[in-house]
């Protein structure tokens, strides 16, 4: 997963506001730790060859005011398998693990005018934009600005 979340980072700098020089997911001990339990984060992969080729990851916010929410971060396939559905999958799968997360009533991302098309499958999927940060990112003097996108999910019962 690493090496995958690493290639993300170099190939689209613009398109993830961390970087390989300070993202936390490259650091095995912080992604062993946030993956302790299915009920609040998860990443889902995946593998061709025994190598990873697609993830994406999902956490719920812990604050009492806040942890109706749940995050997507990450979201990527390598290059040259694109336009396969593999996106789509993990999207979907995110989404379904997400939808068992009791109280959770949407899922919230962020996408950059740099992943045009990443933005283009999460509005297939229903998410829509409810903001735009302009000049949100900078990377060697290059800005691009970032799209805040939101899935309301039907709520379960007993919500």
């Amino acid at each position: 997963m690493q090496k995958l979340r690493r290639e993300a980072l170099e190939l689209y700098p613009l398109a993830f506001s961390a970087s390989a020089q300070d993202d936390l997911a490259l650091d095995t001990a912080f992604v062993e730790r946030t993956l302790q339990s299915s009920t609040t984060s998860a990443v889902f992969g995946a593998v061709e060859n025994d190598q990873w080729v697609g993830m994406v990851g999902v956490y719920r916010h812990e604050g009492r005011k806040e942890n109706h929410r749940a995050q997507l971060w990450g979201m990527y396939v390598t290059p040259v398998l694109r336009r396969r559905g593999i996106g789509l999958s993990l999207l979907s799968a995110a989404i379904e693990h997400v939808g068992t997360w009791p109280g959770v009533l949407q899922i919230q991302l962020c996408a950059t005018e740099a992943a045009s098309d990443a933005r283009s499958l999460y509005e297939s999927a229903g998410f829509q934009v409810w903001g735009c940060e302009p000049r949100a990112l900078q990377w060697e003097g290059e800005f691009v600005d970032e799209y805040h996108l939101v899935l309301p999910l039907t709520p379960a019962v007993g919500v």
